[in-house]
């Protein structure tokens, strides 16, 4: 079921949305990685990246 909502019923609520104050983000969470690999495997290469993290052999990282 489609539910169709024209914007001009709601944009004394958008107006009051957008003085009262930023929304987001709510929380910042910090995340950081460390790059263990960095190679040029050149454009739209499907190889580079065809399995989850899980899935990558043992030896994977070994010598990069």
């Amino acid at each position: 079921m489609w539910v169709l909502i024209y914007p001009n019923e709601f944009i004394d609520d958008m107006h009051r949305f957008r003085d009262e104050g930023p929304a987001y983000p709510y929380v910042i969470i910090p995340e950081f990685a460390q790059v263990t690999c960095m190679k040029n495997e050149g454009a739209d290469n499907d190889d580079v990246i065809n399995r989850a993290p899980g899935q990558l052999p043992e030896d994977f990282f070994e010598g990069k």
